[in-house]
């Protein structure tokens, strides 16, 4: 489902937080916008640890599926 921007923060408080999300678009300050109120939102949800990775050019696959799979010892959810 596609949700514009100005639109993100009635998606967020009316549905259940998506297991992914895919933000994109040419203006950077919307992009991290769009991020942060997916972060706030999930922190709300009590999601507590948060891994970033970025696929460029070689990314190891695996290591992103090994990380999704192992839990954290403290944490109970994670933003990946």
């Amino acid at each position: 489902m596609q949700v514009r921007c100005d639109k993100l923060n009635t998606h967020l408080k009316s549905s259940p937080l998506s297991p992914i999300y895919c933000v994109s678009g040419d203006e950077l300050l919307l992009v991290q916008t769009a991020c942060d109120h997916i972060r706030s939102h999930a922190k709300k949800q009590n999601f507590s640890e948060r891994e970033v990775f970025y696929a460029e050019s070689g990314f190891n696959w695996q290591m992103l599926l090994a990380h999704s799979n192992n839990y954290g010892l403290f944490a109970e959810k994670q933003i990946l």
